[in-house]
């Protein structure tokens, strides 16, 4: 037989025997497989858990909860700390010498981001880091100086998209400083505003909403740095959800939420709304926006919680403290009940 001849026949062969390598996988080795894969499922390692309970020490406030339930947190005293639900360990997150002004729990990983002053300093200094609670790495970004004496965080907004972080530092009784630290972690300051400006980041965007003064909502451009006024009538800003859905509270007479209307930006330019009726006017403090888009009210004196969309309803223990994610935390006699939604 000629060369080419040879050739042509063993790569003949080999072809043949690729191919049925790739029938057994496909049509033996696979199907029995099969079941084991589908076994296995996010929720099982991306871990939802069913609820828990924590007993805290008296005193404790600011009361919180990560993303997945796997930590509470609080403040007592000068001390930022986490407990581990499932097992009850606590963990000092501050360093030596400082003192916290405000926290919060990232929306989608076990994350601590939260700010500090030094104990006794009057510069005004602020410290701003992040803390991973399952790795207990910290990390800082760049202090904001040239503060008065006293200033501290009243806010935190973030998008774990974007990276981009805004906070707010309340800096005297009728002053507050709005600062932006970008994805390179390099700070700049945005504007002065009135201190019950309420901010709101999208997550997917680097667009800021914010409204001064209860009444003017303006939509700002961080990387433009050009801003526009929204004209949403007698409305205010209740909350974004992780799918930068935006939800606005139309108000009666007395300022109260009559009723709610979401939708995108977009959506919200072009007057297409989507709206969730109140069972009856409150104030924000009872409104719950949560990161999955569910439109929570507060019943405090029922203890009852209702999911406006789904029109679902569910009576709870003790003293109302939020919903987290997916989860209702409530108090009551100082231990922490975190149940499903």
């Amino acid at each position: 037989m000629k060369k080419p001849g040879r050739i042509a026949v063993w790569a003949f062969i080999s072809l043949a025997f690729q191919l049925l390598l790739l029938a057994f996988i496909d049509r033996v080795y696979l199907p029995g497989r099969v079941s084991d894969v589908e076994i296995v499922k996010y929720a099982e390692i991306g871990g939802q858990k069913s609820g828990g309970k924590v007993k805290l020490p008296e005193g404790a406030q600011h009361v919180a909860l990560s993303f997945d339930a796997s930590y509470a947190s609080y403040i007592l005293g000068d001390e930022l700390v986490i407990v581990d639900v499932a097992g009850g360990e606590e963990e000092m997150v501050l360093q030596e010498g400082f003192v916290p002004d405000f926290y919060k729990w990232l929306p989608d990983r076990n994350m601590l981001i939260y700010s500090t002053r030094k104990k006794g300093d009057v510069r005004g200094d602020i410290y701003v880091e992040t803390y991973d609670a399952d790795s207990g790495v910290v990390r800082d970004y760049p202090e904001i100086s040239g503060l008065p004496e006293g200033s501290k965080v009243v806010d935190i907004q973030l998008s774990t998209l974007t990276n981009l972080v805004y906070v707010k530092v309340a800096a005297g009784p009728a002053r507050a400083e709005i600062y932006c630290y970008n994805i390179m972690e390099e700070l700049s300051h945005v504007m002065a505003v009135s201190p019950d400006t309420d901010m709101h980041l999208l997550n997917y965007s680097d667009i800021l909403l914010y409204q001064r003064n209860g009444s003017d909502i303006f939509v700002r451009y961080n990387s433009k740095g050009e801003e526009r006024e929204l004209d949403l009538g007698n409305s205010m800003i209740l909350g974004v959800d992780v799918e930068d859905v935006v939800y606005l509270g139309e108000r009666d007479q007395n300022g109260n939420v009559e009723r709610i209307k979401y939708g995108t930006l977009q959506e919200i330019q072009e007057g297409k709304f989507s709206y969730a009726e109140l069972i009856i006017p409150c104030s924000t403090e009872h409104i719950c926006i949560a990161q999955d888009g569910s439109i929570y009210l507060n019943e405090r004196d029922k203890r009852m919680l209702h999911e406006l969309k789904g029109e679902i309803a569910m009576e709870y223990r003790g003293k109302y403290v939020g919903v987290f994610g997916k989860y209702l935390v409530t108090m009551d006699n100082d231990v922490l009940y975190i149940e499903i939604v």
